[in-house]
């Protein structure tokens, strides 16, 4: 199917919009999952859901909680990686997905993370724009490039000018303004929430949960990127518990995806077909020298 005629079509789970290429609607495909970042859509992953090159897979971007056309959580119930987590799982189940591959970006390269341990159709996780960070504070010192940008993040109310500077934070050169509305109606908790729990280290130890984990990983990072550290990517590959992949996508920032499109969606499919080919891994090694 030429790329032109490719269509997306909308789809609603539970309190989830999600996005499908309507070719890839059969469960024969083996299923690659799209979770977009803070404040963006499944939009976002248009050009994925258009791609030749991931034409074998069955194709699904969700809108998360309080994004794109998702519906708010309860204002008393805080978004957080474990909620985000909790509602993509049930929508898989929902949709009785058997066996998928999650491809998480920035806050949805987390909540992949956190769904890793626990779904059991989840066969592996690749994660671009999210480092795996420690519990407590020092580790996102160690992970992040702070700048005046990135605590747009904690804005809850954003005005047409944030949009633009968040969007173009977010997306470098890939960003045309499509996004600015998507960002401006996020749901006000949203940004303060996830931002919050992210300082104060309240989501886990990711770190523990990328060595622990018995399913196939890999951290994918932009070369560019203006918000993660390379340095704390790399620190994780040179860790000798770490049995995942580590991969750098040069010419590349926050969004490889975008930046370098046809880059990013072969090392997808190759990380796809080799998480679903592979079975369980063995027992962590920092567990067998506890």
């Amino acid at each position: 199917m030429a790329k032109s005629e490719v269509e997306i079509v909308s789809k609603q789970v539970g309190p989830l919009h999600y996005l499908e290429r309507a070719s890839d609607s059969g469960a024969s495909k083996p299923t690659i999952v799209l979770l977009h970042g803070n404040s963006f859509s499944s939009a976002v992953f248009e050009k994925q859901l258009r791609s030749p090159r991931l034409c074998g897979f069955r194709l699904i971007a969700f809108d998360l909680p309080g994004h794109g056309r998702s519906k708010p959580l309860p204002e008393d119930v805080e978004y957080s990686i474990a909620s985000f987590a909790t509602l993509v799982t049930e929508a898989l189940e929902t949709l009785k997905i058997k066996q998928a591959v999650l491809a998480g970006w920035s806050h949805g390269g987390h909540v992949a993370l956190d769904m890793v341990k626990d779904a059991k159709c989840i066969k592996g996780a690749m994660i671009f724009g999210a480092p795996p960070l420690r519990a407590g504070t020092l580790s996102t010192i160690h992970a992040y490039h702070f700048s005046r940008d990135m605590f747009l993040a904690s804005k809850p109310v954003f005005s047409v000018t944030d949009a633009m500077r968040f969007e173009k934070f977010c997306l470098g050169t890939s960003a045309d303004g499509r996004f600015y509305e998507t960002l401006m109606n996020t749901a006000p908790k949203v940004r303060s929430d996830v931002f919050k729990s992210a300082l104060q280290g309240r989501n886990g130890d990711q770190y523990e949960l990328a060595l622990a984990s018995q399913k196939p990983l890999c951290f994918l990072q932009g070369e560019n990127d203006p918000l993660v550290r390379a340095s704390y990517i790399e620190d994780l590959g040179a860790d000798p518990d770490f049995r995942g992949e580590i991969a750098m996508i040069e010419h590349a920032g926050h969004a490889p995806f975008l930046d370098q499109q046809e880059t990013f969606d072969f090392m997808l499919a190759s990380f796809a077909n080799r998480a679903l080919a592979t079975k369980p891994l063995a027992a962590p090694l920092y567990e067998k020298a506890a």
